[in-house]
């Protein structure tokens, strides 16, 4: 038991941060978070390479 405090208060504090956050159940909301944050940028580029796309194909009005 004493060794595990030992490591525990050698840790840096982002370490033990990672800890608690692991213990509480926190981290794997987190790591889904992060991914479905990734999704949605990629979403995004290929929103606007389509509108892109779509802006520069479109006919110019030729009014009479």
């Amino acid at each position: 038991m004493q060794g595990k405090i030992t490591k525990v208060l050698n840790m840096k504090a982002a370490e033990i941060l990672g800890m608690v956050e692991e213990a509480a159940g926190t981290r794997m909301f987190e790591e889904r978070k992060d991914k479905a944050m990734k999704t949605m940028t990629k979403k995004d580029k290929k929103v606007e390479e389509i509108e892109s796309v779509s802006i520069s194909r479109q006919i110019p009005y030729r009014g009479r």
